[in-house]
């Protein structure tokens, strides 16, 4: 069924708690403002094989909770995948905070990323990747790479290719292609539906996310690496406000095993500066239609404020001595401008 009216708030505590997995909140944009920006379908422009016709489209509105339990499904790692986790994951695998759960969460290790995934909304709750230089060139080509079901998902919930089509929605990469080239397996990798979310096509993702992509790499090429978080929101700035909140956050989703669309994706992004200091710099942007000229620079947000509406601690091992607390209490807590590319 395809629903084509504007969300509505509906009052359904006890189902959206059995289908809702994320602490939400609203975005900060500009000077500090909150905008309320609805998600919009994609358009239909076809660009590398990543848009989907919006014609015949499974699209669901639901509803979840602010705040829900959630619990991690997890195997013994083996040896390389524990040094994957420790490349990719910067002081730690995020964690839930305390009194915040997002429902059962599947981990997924790769040689490029890490990952963990939500049988719930069928689609990460973050991904972890340590970009580098020589991880930006080489032989991997994005036109030899398939988009498939996540093969280390079988036998859980996930996102299957039937969902995407004809849902006017992108399949947005978290961990982006154009970081991947070191190897074609490394490129193949990413485009496994679990590291997809559905993003809005011509000003989202193939627009202002693409352009934050690009802006990442441009920082990683000067700078020599970066540690990224990149994920999905879900959230309604009326719960910021006591007399607006009701506990709920609309949201649509799309084919027939309902994979969630996005309010908003956050992006993290922790580097050394020439100094030897450790930075950070963290954005969230709306799913939704953007017009040019691209201003990333309204977007930068804490990223205490993004665990504050996502229930996760992105870096949990960053903790101990006074002086790795106060770099931590530094790192989350300072909005940064914009780093220079050049």
């Amino acid at each position: 069924m395809r629903v084509t009216s504007p969300l509505k708030r509906i009052l359904l505590p006890i189902a959206a708690f059995v289908l809702g997995p994320l602490v939400l909140g609203a975005i900060i944009t500009g000077q500090d403002q909150l905008a309320r920006q609805p998600v919009l379908a994609a358009t239909t422009n076809k660009v590398d094989g990543e848009s989907t016709s919006a014609d015949e489209t499974a699209l669901h509105t639901r509803v979840r909770p602010s705040l829900l339990r959630r619990g991690m499904l997890q195997s013994e790692f083996s040896a390389t995948e524990k040094s994957w986790i420790a490349d990719n994951c910067k002081w730690g695998m995020p964690k839930q905070e305390q009194g915040a759960a997002l429902g059962p969460v599947k981990l997924v290790v790769r040689e490029g990323y890490v990952l963990g995934h939500s049988s719930l909304s069928r689609e990460p709750y973050w991904v972890c990747e340590h970009s580098t230089r020589d991880k930006l060139v080489g032989p991997g080509d994005r036109k030899l790479s398939k988009f498939l079901p996540d093969p280390k998902l079988a036998g859980f919930p996930r996102a299957e290719l039937r969902d995407y089509a004809k849902s006017g929605f992108d399949r947005g990469h978290m961990a982006p292609a154009g970081d991947a080239k070191k190897t074609q397996k490394m490129m193949d990798e990413t485009h496994f539906l679990s590291n997809m979310v559905p993003q809005v096509g011509l000003t989202y993702n193939r627009g202002i996310w693409a352009r934050l992509e690009d802006t990442v790499r441009k920082w990683t090429e000067k700078r020599g690496e970066t540690w990224i978080v990149t994920g999905p929101m879900f959230y309604d700035p009326l719960e910021e406000h006591e007399e607006t909140a009701d506990g709920l956050v609309p949201y649509q989703t799309i084919g027939d095993d309902e994979v969630a669309v996005p309010t908003h994706c956050y992006k993290i992004i922790l580097a050394k500066n020439d100094s030897g200091e450790w930075e950070s710099i963290a954005f969230v942007l709306a799913n939704t239609h953007y017009a040019q000229p691209f201003r990333l620079e309204l977007y930068l947000t804490t990223i205490h404020w993004i665990e504050e509406r996502t229930g996760l601690d992105f870096f949990p091992d960053l903790t101990g001595d006074p002086q790795t607390l106060a770099l931590k209490n530094r790192l989350e807590s300072k909005r940064s401008p914009m780093w220079e590319t050049e």
